[in-house]
């Protein structure tokens, strides 16, 4: 305890002497943004890609869900890339290979070769972005981890609201090809800038440990609570992930309402969850407790969940608009708890480690939904299913030795 203490007076005491983590949380930050521009942003240029590569509903199924079995993967060989070059060379490589594969289906005119750009441009992407947490973790002073990494994750909201529009802009001006190519070059706009700005704050040194919360061993794939908390990042994130394929599906069957209905709700919840995220992270550093956050924002989505069931598609809206924006703060909430097990080199393994969770998510998350929606004819046995791993996830939370 007296360990803890002295750490996060010399923390605090670092930071008040020196501000010289701003300008790389900054590039960080920056980088993050154009990365997530182009991989939040694309889905309003996926109409024109089909209709221009004739493509089915599976093939464009099977395009958009390499995201998740990209993040399965890349999370963890990513970390020991990082470990071995560190994390801004992994990141710089990562905008680079986001660049090419944006490149690549740009110049495709059929399904195969996009794919393989897609391929290309997802598993740069995941890298980029294990190395952009890892950066934020090394960067962000210790007490004020969860504001940090609250500010990461409004401004990747924010890049939705940003990145769609200027998709569709291009898409009209040049076509949805012209759209790719802007997404590639601000991929290498965030990679010049990040390189020329960041600076390690804290330097890669020989692992060790920098809090008790559970970490038992000075690898991060030894350490039980590094495997919980991925456990809980594919748990936590599923929710909300698989409600953001399904929803648009699920108010047409339900309600009869239409594509831009589905949209204003998707925009609507992400856009909540802006200041959600940042509350969320500055509350958690002002009482110094991650772990009620987690669990309070796991037990209103298993009560917004079984709200799902009422028929009434009030109720259905403002449910689903308040997952999603209450989900935003849970990956970042585990990154700030992850960035304080284990010093070092460790880090980058373990921010990987926990990313692996939210690809398992992505990838298996809305597939449960569809098998259960196939198998029962009704969307309820997914609204349970939600409820269920909402709980569970509480659950897990309120056994959590963390802070």
């Amino acid at each position: 305890m007296a360990n803890e203490m002295d750490m996060a007076l010399s923390d605090k005491t670092t930071v008040a002497g020196s501000r010289n983590w701003i300008i790389p949380y900054i590039a960080a930050l920056f980088a993050m943004m154009m990365l997530q521009i182009s991989n939040l942003g694309f889905p309003p240029l996926m109409p024109s890609i089909q209709q221009s590569w004739g493509l089915n509903f599976s093939q464009v199924g099977l395009f958009t869900g390499v995201n998740g079995l990209a993040s399965m993967l890349m999370a963890i060989p990513t970390g020991l890339l990082i470990q071995r070059f560190g994390e801004k060379k992994a990141l710089s490589a990562g905008l680079i290979v986001v660049a090419v594969g944006l490149s690549i289906v740009a110049l495709s005119s059929t399904f195969s070769l996009g794919m393989v750009g897609r391929t290309v441009w997802q598993f740069g992407y995941k890298a980029t972005f294990v190395s952009i947490i890892t950066a934020l973790s090394l960067t962000i002073p210790l007490h004020l981890k969860a504001s940090g990494m609250g500010i990461n994750g409004a401004l990747s909201s924010l890049a939705t609201a940003v990145g769609a529009p200027l998709g569709g802009i291009l898409a009209l001006s040049y076509g949805w090809k012209g759209g790719m190519w802007g997404y590639a070059a601000l991929a290498l706009i965030g990679c010049a800038v990040f390189s020329f700005l960041y600076r390690p704050v804290r330097k890669i040194l020989p692992t060790k440990k920098v809090a008790t919360v559970g970490a038992d061993s000075s690898s991060a794939f030894k350490t039980p609570i590094v495997w919980v908390l991925s456990l809980l990042m594919c748990l936590g994130t599923m929710v909300g992930i698989s409600l953001t394929f399904f929803m648009p599906t699920a108010l047409t069957s339900l309600f009869n309402l239409t594509v831009m209905d589905s949209a204003a709700i998707l925009s609507m919840g992400y856009g909540i969850g802006v200041p959600v995220v940042l509350f969320a992270g500055v509350l958690a550093d002002r009482i110094n407790n991650r772990r009620l956050i987690l669990a309070v924002i796991m037990l209103i989505n298993t009560i917004l969940a079984l709200m799902m069931l009422i028929p009434n598609p009030t109720v259905f809206r403002v449910s689903a608009m308040l997952i999603l924006s209450l989900g935003l703060s849970v990956p970042n909430l585990l990154y700030a708890v992850s960035g304080e097990l284990l010093a070092g080199r460790e880090v980058g393994n373990i921010m990987g480690t926990i990313g692996f969770g939210g690809g398992v998510a992505a990838y298996f998350g809305p597939q449960m939904l569809g098998l259960l929606r196939d198998a029962t004819g009704s969307f309820a046995a997914g609204w349970y299913l939600m409820a269920a791993v909402s709980a569970i996830s509480f659950i897990i939370v309120l056994f959590l030795k963390i802070k």
